[in-house]
């Protein structure tokens, strides 16, 4: 579903406030496709003034609720109540249920269907989320699902993310009338950013790592991904000849590029060229947005056997405290640690830094294959995909991993479950072919 599909109703408040009709107008004049006019709280005459004032030129987009006459006397081609309602009368027709087993004994041809409680209301204060009906169903539905219930600013993104392709929002749109206008825009802009990612990375010309596999990566999972660009890595898919560093500014610059077009709520960091830089751009990050969830990708090493920076466990730690996720493998950590129990200082990192560590294990000595997500100080191991495929090894595998993971994290999925298809998705890439460079697919 692109964020453009995706259909936002705003409905009315009950009663009427003075400058209603003109505040309306204005959300209709700023795209609102659907206006449900739900009045139980304004006579019939106020109703019908209002009405005959917005249908000359928005009837297409209004949306009377139980009102039948009205909508034929108006032209207004949907309203919305039970099912049936307006059967026989060439209306278009919406209705409301609370519980996936409603929704699917609907009868096909409404419009869409209401689905609430979602979150918490704003509008209908201990009104709270059904928690069961934010992930829709994987079967086939009778019309389209529109999510109701606590519906604002940060709520859209994340059901979006879900990949729901409609929202109806009342409470949080009328918490203050004369910023209406405004907070529908914000609602526009929060659907457009929730769809992206930005990777941040080097440029490999060979494609197998670097922001081109982190942009191959979040495409595939159905995220639209920005670039940002540390270095120029001159290199193919078996060796480094140098690394060409953008220079401080330069990177800032590309970042404030992008959160001029969007807000990004996940940014995946590749290489830096030290610990110190990868700093510095995590907070540059939170100048544009203070809640950003950083993945870092510690890459100390390539495959090819380039040193990128040395470890210091202060910077590491420090830097680490300020991401939600850390990715590194199991030689990295040895690399940080020389001679630590690498799993002890893992759960250290979640107990002590608040981080989420996913420990990649490709190059565990005694299990190559098997990772360990940390979070908590508690472990959850994940073996490799029974039944798999042969895996071959890969150039980027690690970068893909951890793109992968972003893309999951930014589309709503719970840790544990990103972990889980992130590791599918990796070793469906280590196993597409026999070279090192990998099929996304």
């Amino acid at each position: 579903m692109s964020h453009t599909d995706f259909l936002i109703a705003v409905l009315s408040l009950p009663g009427s406030f003075e400058g209603e009709a003109a505040c309306l107008e204005e959300l209709l004049e700023a795209g609102v496709e659907r206006l449900h006019l739900r009045k139980p709280g304004m006579s019939a005459v106020e109703l019908e003034r209002l009405v005959e004032r917005l249908a000359p030129r928005w009837a297409g987009r209004l949306v009377l609720h139980y009102q039948i006459e009205l909508a034929l006397r108006y032209g207004i081609p949907q309203v919305h109540g039970p099912v049936n309602m307006g059967s026989g009368m060439g209306l278009q027709q919406s209705t409301s249920v609370h519980s996936w087993e409603e929704f699917r004994a609907l009868p096909g041809g409404l419009a869409y269907a209401f689905i609430s409680p979602l979150f918490d209301s704003i509008s209908k204060r201990g009104y709270l989320a059904n928690e069961g009906l934010l992930r829709l169903p994987s079967v086939a539905l009778p019309c389209r699902p529109i999510g109701l219930g606590g519906v604002g600013g940060e709520t859209i993104g994340k059901m979006v993310r879900m990949g729901w392709s409609g929202a109806a929002v009342l409470g949080w749109i009328w918490e203050e009338p004369g910023e209406a206008v405004r907070r529908f825009e914000q609602l526009k802009k929060s659907i457009h950013a929730a769809a992206e990612g930005i990777g941040g990375g080097g440029y490999d010309p060979c494609a197998g790592a670097g922001v081109l596999a982190d942009i191959k990566t979040l495409e595939a999972q159905g995220v639209y991904g920005y670039a940002v660009c540390t270095a120029m890595t001159i290199q193919n898919e078996t060796v480094i000849s140098r690394v060409e560093w953008l220079p401080e500014a330069t990177v800032f610059e590309q970042m404030d590029c992008c959160f001029a077009a969007a807000d990004f709520d996940w940014v995946k960091i590749g290489i830096t060229p030290s610990l110190a830089a990868a700093g510095r751009i995590i907070r540059h990050l939170r100048q544009h947005n203070a809640a950003v969830r950083v993945v870092f990708d510690p890459v100390i090493r390539a495959s090819s056997g380039t040193v990128f920076w040395e470890g210091g466990v202060g910077e590491w730690e420090e830097v680490a405290a300020q991401c939600f996720l850390v990715t590194p493998n199991w030689e990295e950590i040895g690399w940080l640690y020389p001679g630590a129990d690498v799993m002890e200082r893992c759960r250290e990192l979640t107990t002590r830094f608040g981080c989420q560590v996913y420990l990649k294990g490709g190059h565990h000595p005694e299990h190559p294959g098997v990772d360990y997500l940390w979070s908590g100080g508690q472990v959850e191991v994940l073996e490799p995909v029974a039944g798999g495929e042969a895996i071959y090894p890969k150039h980027g595998s690690g970068c893909v991993l951890a793109s992968s993971l972003t893309a999951h994290l930014s589309l709503g999925y719970p840790l544990s479950e990103a972990a889980a298809m992130s590791k599918e998705y990796t070793e469906r890439f280590l196993s597409s072919n026999k070279t090192l460079l990998g099929w996304h697919r």
